[in-house]
């Protein structure tokens, strides 16, 4: 039995694995989408190119469910560290490759290797740290969502002014080299002795097969959370693509100074977290995801789609509150579906699957529909949508699938108790 000590340092550990994961997802997000324009990529081509790396993800997920082994996971989780870094360390210098068709279609390769190291980090990390600590899934949950948040707060303005520096390829050298260090340390930092996966049963081990992937991923209560979650987490996805371009068109910013602009977003999540994570602990996950995040999100994206028509909302300063707001709400809506996902499975006939599988399928799928919803942020609402409807009718679509998702996520949760749970 590992010390607590020992935990504690392997949670730490394995924490700043998210921090710098953070820190690779919006780094690039001041400086690359207008980069890219002024080598003629349309906003659809510079979406789908950002979106490539959760598509690789999505369908990696997927497989992750079938393959997934519990004495594997700090492995995969660390070498998707490194996978994710070296890819980053490349997709910088594709800028040198004669532009055109094969420097696109690199860039799509690239970002896939990509999408499947972090589903390995992602998928692999979650159970792996969760069960240090099992009693404590909603503040450990919420410590990921912190770490990671805390790494968007340093990306963008650090990809602002390591492009400042050194220009394009300088951000991608800074970041990719830290991602391909930390999990060397976060390997042999780890204790090795594992009690909640190394004393698995016979009946459990038969819970990883296509039947119980199936039973769990058909449960109409997980696809009711998953639904909710994907169309919130679309935000951060939306915003990657389309913050950027819009603030430079409207208010004159360029790539150099876009990135400090992001920071309300990022602090949001980070100030948020781990409030979220200890009233998740004590039942209230439910009531955090429906109203926090789904109805709190369809409320500021409806407000950012009518801006035009209230000029005391047309500023950079009521911009940003809302954005702040919107990084409240959309970590809302992600940060209790895990634990959500444990809790509406088990609520019906389906409980024959093992604690450690089912946190293991839980992981899976939150990774799944986080994936999802960056991929329909950054095609289909930061790429397609903005590209031919602009940025404030791309805002009003997002609400209306926010409202719907919080009209029906609430009244599914409250028909079976789990709103609020005592």
């Amino acid at each position: 039995m590992a010390s607590k000590q020992r935990k504690i340092l392997a949670l730490g550990l394995g924490l700043s694995l998210y921090v710098i994961t953070g820190l690779n997802d919006t780094f690039w997000t001041s400086f690359f989408p207008t980069e890219m324009a002024k080598l003629g990529l349309s906003k659809t081509t510079i979406g789908n190119i950002a979106s490539a790396y959760d598509l690789a993800g999505l369908v990696c997920s997927l497989l992750m469910m079938f393959i997934q082994a519990p004495q594997m996971q700090l492995f995969l989780f660390c070498t998707g560290s490194v996978i994710v870094g070296v890819g980053c360390m490349t997709f910088g210098q594709l800028i040198y490759m004669p532009q055109g068709y094969i420097f696109i279609a690199m860039c799509f390769l690239t970002r896939c290797v990509m999408g499947c190291g972090s589903t390995f980090l992602w998928c692999c990390g979650a159970p792996n740290l969760i069960s240090l600590f099992p009693k404590h899934t909603g503040r450990v949950c919420s410590l990921f969502e912190s770490a990671a948040s805390a790494g968007a707060i340093l990306g963008a303005p650090l990809g602002s002014f390591l492009f400042a520096l050194g220009g394009y390829t300088l951000p991608f050298w800074v970041i990719g080299m830290i991602q391909v260090i930390l999990p060397f340390f976060c390997y042999i930092g780890h204790p090795k002795t594992k009690p909640c996966y190394n004393e698995i049963s016979t009946s459990s081990k038969k819970d990883i097969s296509k039947a119980g992937v199936v039973s769990f991923i058909s449960h109409p209560g997980v696809l009711c959370i998953a639904l909710g979650a994907t169309i919130t987490v679309s935000s951060f996805g939306f915003f990657n693509v389309a913050f950027a371009p819009y603030i430079q068109q409207q208010f004159s910013i360029g790539s150099k100074r876009a990135g400090i602009f992001f920071l309300s977003f990022t602090i949001a999540r980070l100030a948020v977290a781990p409030i979220f994570g200890c009233f998740i602990d004590k039942g209230y996950g439910g009531f955090i995801f429906s109203f926090f995040g789904c109805f709190l999100s369809a409320l500021c994206f409806i407000i950012l789609a009518i801006t035009p028509q209230i000029p005391f909302l047309n500023n950079m300063v009521a911009l940003e509150f809302i954005l702040g707001v919107i990084g409240m709400s959309s970590t809302a809506a992600f940060l209790p579906i895990i634990a959500l996902f444990q809790k509406v499975y088990r609520s019906g006939k389906d409980r024959a699957t093992s604690d450690v599988n089912l946190i293991s399928y839980s992981a899976i799928m939150s990774n799944l529909c986080f994936t999802s919803g960056i991929i329909l942020g950054q095609s289909g609402l930061g790429g397609i949508l903005y590209d031919y409807f602009g940025f404030f009718n791309s805002c009003f679509v997002e609400a209306a699938l926010c409202g719907f998702v919080a009209v029906f996520s609430g009244v599914y949760l409250s028909i079976k108790g789990l709103m609020c749970e005592k």
